[in-house]
């Protein structure tokens, strides 16, 4: 990716986990030009009791979240970042919303307008918008569409999208077991969106950042308690996709693809 002296990097999390499993790298090489904005962060007004927070321990969403924000604040600052620099909207999490309760297409235009109010806070210079690539959970599909769908017209915007782990990675194995004698670079380029026009950049990272990513990854306690494997699925996939997309031998990377508009 080009060096801009005057730039900001924004990156779009749909939950309390994906910049740092999917960007953990990135994060720590430009920390003073990089801010996380997580989406689904918001808090139920009223308590609910959903299977997957009970499946980690928790009485009900309110438990949930603030243990889970704690978790995210925790291994964004632990990357480097500076607390002024993380910010939680207040939408619900998919298991929390209640149908109907609000068009999907309203949503989007809700979230986009909040992503354009954080744009027009930025000083001068180039606005690098990270967003997610995969749409096989819901809540990734939506923050992706809402950025693309409502974006700001103004120059000086670049979106990229991200390859969110470990989303990416099973998608890989799947198309793995379907296409056995495609290369491991032309499988990836299956996951691509084809409805764009883009360009890959390859973004490298070092062992030891590496391993800090990794530490960090560790610090998400509820979201591996129900199951261990999956802190398992999530390391295998940031080893295989900063591996085998590295340009440089003996470095790790992270791939992301620049929309062209």
């Amino acid at each position: 990716m080009e060096r801009i002296s005057l730039h900001t990097n924004l990156i779009i999390s749909p939950h309390l986990d994906d910049a740092v499993f999917s960007l953990g790298g990135l994060i720590q090489n430009e920390v003073h030009k990089t801010k996380v904005i997580t989406v689904f962060s918001g808090i139920p007004k009223k308590p609910l009791s959903r299977f997957w927070d009970r499946a980690c321990g928790f009485k009900d969403s309110t438990e949930a979240m603030t243990t889970r924000m704690a978790e995210d604040r925790k291994a964004l600052v632990f990357l480097g970042l500076a607390d002024t620099s993380l910010f939680h909207l207040p939408y619900l999490d998919k298991q929390y919303r209640i149908k109907d309760s609000t068009s999907e297409q309203e949503l989007k235009r809700q979230i986009a307008e909040s992503i354009e109010a954080f744009i027009k806070k930025e000083p001068e210079g180039i606005v690098r918008i990270f967003i997610p690539l995969m749409e096989g959970h819901t809540d990734h599909r939506i923050v992706r569409d809402a950025v693309i769908e409502f974006r700001n017209k103004q120059t000086g915007i670049e979106i990229y999208l991200y390859q969110d782990v470990p989303y990416t990675f099973t998608a890989y194995l799947k198309k793995k077991i379907t296409h056995p004698f495609l290369k491991t670079l032309d499988v990836l380029t299956l996951l691509q969106p084809s409805n764009y026009l883009f360009t890959k950049q390859v973004l490298p990272y070092t062992d030891s950042q590496y391993i800090k990513k990794v530490t960090a990854i560790e610090l998400y306690h509820s979201q591996f308690r129900p199951k261990v494997s999956q802190l398992s699925l999530v390391k295998k996939g940031v080893q295989f996709l900063s591996k085998t997309q590295s340009e440089k031998d003996g470095m790790y990377s992270e791939t992301v693809y620049k929309i062209n508009l």
